[in-house]
């Protein structure tokens, strides 16, 4: 809540009206609303959509139907116009797989998974992320940097490392602070048998145990089960115990 100070006049022509006050208040009120809902999101719909519904997906412009300064953006599978000033982030191969996100767009994902419009003006985005390979896209805040995995991609804050690349399942942002003072820049892994330690993330990552949940420091390419890493190309894990493939 808003704290109220009250300030004595010696002048009396400092003194405002009743009117003059509430007509400042309501346009401070209206300007930070204004300013709430234009930093809750990055994402901008699509517009002409009554326009695009009839055109074919594999029509280079759009059909014409993005007019007024929008932009024809897409692949030959799902076209978009985005608007005027707004840009386009999303898979830009034709090929039926492809997944995305605006990182945290007010709790809700892209509407669509082949891409969105955004606004690249907005200061809590800074950029748009994408790999043809796995054909995977993801629009990230301001200050944020990308963390990519085979799956899926995410964004890691200020205070954190990815610690995931493009042979771990999922995207694994780990907190900075976690790391003793001695590791410096490299991240480090709260282990489960060894506790906090330093490590090389060329040469090996932190792990989501299964089954546990726990994390564990394996080498670059293998994963934990039971608490042990193993090379998933020769073993499979299954509630903790490994076997041959």
């Amino acid at each position: 809540p808003q704290q109220t100070h009250t300030k004595r006049y010696s002048n009396p022509n400092e003194l405002l009206s009743t009117n003059e006050k509430n007509m400042k208040l309501l346009l401070v009120t209206a300007l930070l609303f204004c300013i709430t809902v234009y930093t809750v999101t990055a994402q901008v719909d699509g517009i002409n959509n009554d326009c695009l519904k009839d055109c074919p997906s594999d029509n280079t412009t759009c059909c014409n139907c993005c007019d007024g300064g929008s932009t024809c953006n897409g692949n030959i599978i799902e076209k978009q116009c985005c608007p005027a000033g707004a840009s386009y982030c999303g898979c830009i191969s034709n090929r039926a797989f492809c997944q995305g996100s605006v990182f945290k767009s007010n709790g809700e994902g892209s509407k669509s998974p082949f891409g969105t419009c955004f606004d690249p003006k907005d200061p809590n985005t800074e950029t748009c992320y994408y790999e043809p390979s796995p054909n995977t896209w993801i629009v990230c805040p301001a200050k944020y940097t990308v963390c990519k995995s085979a799956n899926q991609f995410s964004c890691c804050g200020e205070d954190e490392v990815c610690t995931s690349d493009f042979s771990s399942p999922v995207a694994t942002c780990e907190k900075k602070n976690k790391c003793p003072s001695e590791c410096g820049s490299q991240p480090c892994c709260n282990d489960v048998r060894l506790g906090n330690t330093c490590y090389n993330p060329s040469t090996h990552h932190c792990v989501n145990d299964n089954p546990s949940g726990s994390s564990v420091l394996c080498g670059k390419t293998d994963q934990s089960c039971g608490q042990w890493c193993y090379d998933a190309s020769l073993y499979k894990c299954d509630n903790g115990k490994l076997s041959h493939i």
